[in-house]
């Protein structure tokens, strides 16, 4: 397509934070980097997340960590791919990086779904079930009779066990 060099600088798009995409090959180069961008944020987030509730599940923070240097790398190839006139060599390794990088990412989600089911209660793991009996200590008016649903977040991979419910519930 020949979209690489529409935009010759980094990180600006022809010297403007928003260049006029009424080219369409500005506005396919703008997208790449724009996704890029999101990328590397999810990507940080996801290494966030895991330092704050998963830190001692080794496998899992060393793939995010990991992934997150990757995307670093993988941003100063795009950059040094645009400085370089897209030279061949450069643009092979940007690319290899790319596909390492979607490898790394499928590899956190993937080590993500085996940690949550293997913990049983991701609640337990990420210390939201004493923050479930904080809340539950601080509220006396709670009386369902039952045992307490922990709060965990969506998705957990866990058991699926649905707690009883009272009779007014059903």
């Amino acid at each position: 397509m020949g979209a690489g060099l529409a935009c010759p600088d980094w990180p600006l798009c022809n010297g403007s934070a928003v260049p006029n995409l009424a080219d369409p090959l500005i506005a396919v180069e703008y997208a790449h980097r724009l996704v890029a961008v999101l990328t590397g944020l999810f990507i940080l987030s996801t290494m966030v997340l895991v330092l704050l509730w998963f830190r001692s599940e080794s496998n899992l923070l060393t793939l995010s960590v990991m992934s997150f240097a990757l995307v670093i790398v993988q941003s100063a190839f795009g950059a040094f791919t645009i400085t370089t006139e897209l030279d061949p060599l450069v643009v092979t390794i940007h690319l290899a990086l790319g596909t390492a990088t979607l490898a790394f990412a499928l590899m956190v989600s993937l080590a993500a779904v085996h940690t949550t089911a293997g913990a049983g209660s991701v609640a337990h793991a990420t210390g939201l079930s004493s923050l479930n009996e904080e809340v539950h200590k601080a509220d006396p008016d709670e009386t369902d009779g039952g045992p307490e649903k922990p709060l965990r977040p969506p998705f957990h991979g866990g058991d699926r066990k649905e707690r009883p419910r009272d009779k007014d519930e059903r």
